[in-house]
C-alpha cells in the first residue's frame, strides 16, 4: 500500500476531496484489480499510509485519545484531528545543540534549568526561546563554577560585583525574592537604576547615597528640605543650601 500514498494525496487534491475519500477510492480499485480484501481501517496522512489511526498516531508520537477527543469536540475528520496535533507538536518542539526535544520543558528538565526563568526572559527581552535558554544555562553554569558574571565581566561572587557598582547585595537578593522569575542581571540592573535615581549630588560635585544621608551628614532636617523645595518650587540642592547657610548664622 505504501507506494500508493502519493497517488492518494494527488487524487484528493485533483478532485477536491479529502484524503480519506481518496483512500477509499484506491482501496476499492486495488481490491478489484488484485482480488484481495484490504483492511477498511487503513489510514493515510501526509503521503503515508498506516494500518489504522492508532498506527499513525504511534508513529508520529501523538496521543490517539487526544485525537478522538478533538474529533468529538470539534466535529472534525480524523485527518484534520491528526493534522492539528501534528502541527501543534512541531511548534512545541525545541532544538538545542542539534538535538530536537519534544518541548522546551523537556530540555529544561534535562539541563536542570528553570522553565519559568527561560520563558520570563524570552518575554522580557523579546528574544527567542533558544536565546533565553542559552542565557539561563550560562548563568546556571557560572554559579556552579563559583564565579559571577555581569555585563561580560567576571567577579569572584555577587558581593564583589555589587561592591563594584556601589549597590547593596541584600537589595539584589530581595528583588529576586519579590520577583520569583527574575535573574541576577535584571535584579542588578534595577537596583543600579533606583540607586542612581536616589543619589544626591552636591554643588561641589560630591555624590551621596541619597538626600537623607546628605542631610544627616550636614545635621539638617531632610523633611524640612523636601518641604521647602516643594513649597518654593526649588531644587533639593537649593533648599539644602538654604538650611546649611541658616544654621551657619545660628
Amino acid at each position: 500500500m505504501e507506494e500508493y500514498a502519493s497517488y492518494v494525496s494527488a487524487y484528493a487534491k485533483r478532485h477536491g476531496i479529502s484524503r480519506e475519500e481518496a483512500l477509499k477510492f484506491y482501496i476499492n480499485r486495488i481490491e478489484k484489480q488484485e482480488g484481495q480484501k484490504i483492511d477498511s481501517r487503513t489510514f493515510v496522512f501526509r503521503d503515508s499510509i498506516y494500518h489504522d489511526l492508532s498506527d499513525c498516531c504511534r508513529n508520529l508520537g501523538i496521543n490517539v485519545s487526544s485525537v478522538y477527543g478533538y474529533m468529538w469536540r470539534t466535529k472534525k475528520s480524523r485527518v484534520e484531528a491528526v493534522e492539528y496535533y501534528y502541527t501543534k507538536n512541531a511548534e512545541e518542539q525545541f532544538e538545542w545543540e542539534s538535538v530536537l526535544y519534544s518541548s522546551l520543558s523537556v530540555c529544561c528538565t534535562k539541563f536542570n534549568v528553570s522553565l519559568k526563568a527561560v520563558r520570563n526572559r524570552a518575554w522580557r527581552k523579546n528574544c527567542s526561546a533558544q536565546e533565553a535558554f542559552r542565557h539561563c544555562l550560562k548563568r546556571k553554569k557560572n554559579l556552579e563554577m563559583d564565579t559571577f558574571y555581569y555585563k561580560g565581566d567576571r567577579y569572584k561572587d555577587l558581593k564583589e560585583c555589587c561592591k563594584q557598582y556601589g549597590i547593596n547585595v541584600q537589595s539584589v537578593h530581595s528583588y529576586r525574592f519579590r520577583n520569583k522569575d527574575s535573574d541576577y542581571d535584571e535584579a542588578i540592573d534595577y537596583i543600579r537604576k533606583i540607586t542612581k535615581q536616589r543619589q544626591f549630588i552636591w554643588e561641589d560635585g560630591s555624590v551621596y547615597e541619597s538626600i537623607n544621608s546628605f542631610c544627616r551628614m550636614k545635621s539638617i532636617s531632610v523633611s524640612s528640605v523636601r518641604d521647602k523645595a516643594r513649597k518654593k518650587g526649588m531644587s533639593l540642592q537649593e533648599a539644602a543650601k538654604y538650611y546649611i547657610e541658616r544654621n551657619s548664622y545660628d
